[in-house]
């Protein structure tokens, strides 16, 4: 068997699969996205506040430093914060279909 390719049933049965499970989760969709992108806008708000805010902040100072320990941790909380968003939208529409 030298040809790499899927043998076209598997790949049938697979898409099929695919098409069920995209029937059974697409009405569910369209509140999880918007829930998810409403704390993602929340997010970068602060995100962009506080890097403004930061920036001015160095600027009025007579010493003229930038404080990079805040930004990068206001930076590392909206990552940790989108990483756990996003793998807990992805365990939503993993889980198997429940039996009725």
């Amino acid at each position: 068997m030298d040809d790499p390719r899927l043998p076209r049933i598997l790949y049938v049965v697979l898409l099929l699969v695919g098409l069920v499970r995209m029937a059974y989760y697409y009405p569910q969709m369209p509140q999880r996205i918007s829930a998810m992108m409403g704390w993602f806008g929340c997010g970068l708000l602060f995100v962009l506040i506080s890097g403004t805010f930061l920036a001015l902040r160095a600027n009025l100072a007579p010493d003229g430093r930038f404080n990079l320990r805040a930004t990068l941790a206001v930076l590392g909380g909206f990552l940790i914060g989108l990483f756990l968003s996003f793998f807990r939208f992805v365990r939503h529409f993993q889980r198997a279909v429940p039996s009725a």
